[in-house]
């Protein structure tokens, strides 16, 4: 399972890990700390469902949410840089999307934005996932859990 080799990862290598999620609703930080041992390695995360919660709690600038829209790789940039920030833990993993059952923001249902961050890169993807809005919950936390395992092995996401 990908949150045993994320958590497995993390933990090889001396390091920990925070959540930004909007769409997840906290489905991603609930799912790693189902492996045993992941208060090694888990710090905390944020659920920032709202824009303002995105804003107040991790710094988003609200001219990127304006310009860009809360479903963008630059929110979920922002999002995760101020995860980061906050906890202060090794990477941080940003998830905003949209799961359905209606287009928002001009954005398909099934388009998610993932963003993985350190202090000195950050890689970020977007995707369109098909399926009912639990299906693009779960592979939205699938998919950030893989990005952060090839971020963490320094491998191409």
């Amino acid at each position: 399972m990908l949150e045993q080799q994320l958590v497995n990862e993390l933990k090889a290598q001396g390091l920990t890990i925070t959540f930004a999620e909007s769409c997840t609703a906290g489905l991603a930080s609930a799912t790693l700390v189902n492996v045993s041992g992941a208060s090694l390695v888990y710090k905390g995360g944020f659920v920032t469902y709202s824009n303002e919660t995105k804003q107040s709690l991790l710094g988003v600038l609200e001219d990127i949410l304006n310009t860009y829209g809360a479903i963008s790789e630059h929110t979920t940039n922002a999002m995760a840089k101020g995860a980061l920030r906050q906890i202060n833990a090794d990477i941080a993993v940003a998830i905003s999307g949209n799961a359905g059952p209606l287009a928002s923001e001009g954005k398909p249902v099934g388009c998610v934005c993932i963003s993985v961050t350190d202090k000195n890169h950050t890689v970020s993807k977007t995707f369109l996932f098909e399926g009912t809005r639990s299906d693009i919950r779960k592979l939205a936390v699938e998919n950030a859990f893989a990005m952060a395992i090839a971020f963490l092995k320094g491998e191409n996401v």
